[in-house]
Formats: C-alpha cells, sequence, structure tokens
C-alpha cells in the first residue's frame, strides 16, 4: 500500500493566532485515521486546509506524491478527495435523492447521465441507510440523517479519501 496522503509540517495563522502549527502525518491506502483533540485545538481547520478552503501559512500537502499545496478547492474532488462538514449545508430545496445525485457528476465518478447518477445515487442511500428517506427534503431530517446525507452526497464522487468533520 502507498502513500494516499502526506501531511508536511502544516501550520496555520490567523493574524497573531497559531490555529496549526507544524502538523505532520501520512495517510496510507485503504486506512482508517482519527484526528483527535479538544474544541479549539485546530481540527477543522487543518481539514479546511488539507482542502483547500485555506491556504497554509506553511508546510505542505502532498496527494499521491503530487504537490496540492494551495490547491484551488473545486480541484480536490476530480482528484478523489472528498469532505463533510462540520455544517451541514444540503441542497434546502431538492430530495435526499436529488442532492446524493448531485455530487455523483463531480469527482472521480463523473456521470455521463441522469440514469447512471440515480442508479448510482440509490445504491449509496442503501449503503447509507438513507434509501427511505429519498424523497424527504433535508429540512425535514434531524441531525443524524442530515449527517449520512452529507456523507452520501460525498461518497457519490467516488473519493479515494474522504474527510468526515464532526
Amino acid at each position: 500500500m502507498g502513500v494516499l496522503i502526506d501531511i508536511q509540517n502544516v501550520s496555520k495563522n490567523f493574524g497573531g493566532l497559531n490555529a496549526v502549527a507544524n502538523v505532520s502525518f501520512t495517510v496510507e491506502e485503504r486506512s482508517i485515521v482519527g484526528l483527535i483533540g479538544s474544541n479549539g485545538a485546530g481540527k477543522t481547520t487543518l481539514f479546511n486546509v488539507i482542502s483547500g478552503v485555506y491556504h497554509p501559512s506553511g508546510g505542505k500537502i502532498l496527494y499521491k506524491g503530487e504537490d496540492i499545496t494551495g490547491c484551488k478547492t473545486y480541484t480536490y474532488s476530480a482528484r478523489g478527495i472528498a469532505r463533510t462538514f462540520q455544517n451541514m449545508k444540503p441542497l434546502e430545496g431538492m430530495s435526499v435523492l436529488d442532492n446524493v445525485i448531485s455530487g455523483a457528476f463531480y469527482g472521480r465518478s463523473r456521470c455521463k447521465s441522469i440514469r447512471e447518477a440515480r442508479a448510482l445515487a440509490l445504491n449509496i442511500l442503501q449503503f447509507t441507510g438513507l434509501y427511505r428517506q429519498k424523497d424527504t427534503l433535508p429540512s425535514s431530517l434531524g441531525t443524524p440523517y442530515k449527517k449520512r446525507l452529507e456523507v452520501a452526497r460525498a461518497l457519490a464522487t467516488k473519493p479515494e479519501i474522504l474527510l468526515l468533520d464532526e
């Protein structure tokens, strides 16, 4: 197995506040890694740096050996990197199924038709336990189901690495 992501001495400063300081770790293919810390420790900030939401103040991020430090967020999905957010942001005017279908047109899945995207989305909804809610609007879901929806939409991109934020 090879290294999927290599975080090298990553830091993020906001003015005088050092939110993330010299963090280094690697994630190997087919592994599960947890990032644990107290509230305010910088976990979400680090995820935001890894996924391109913030540019790091220092350090490097390598994905499968390629330096992706500071790349635009929209390039990550096509590389095979997906994430969920601490604050859930479903597409409120669309059903659960349509939310997941929207993810199927991005990332590595790049479905070519609505039929293909729908088939993928239905399989993911089955896998995540959301199939019975497929026609429901996200506003009708409780927090646990909204979290599942975030995961389902991310899985629809067929990521090689999935960053799950709380």
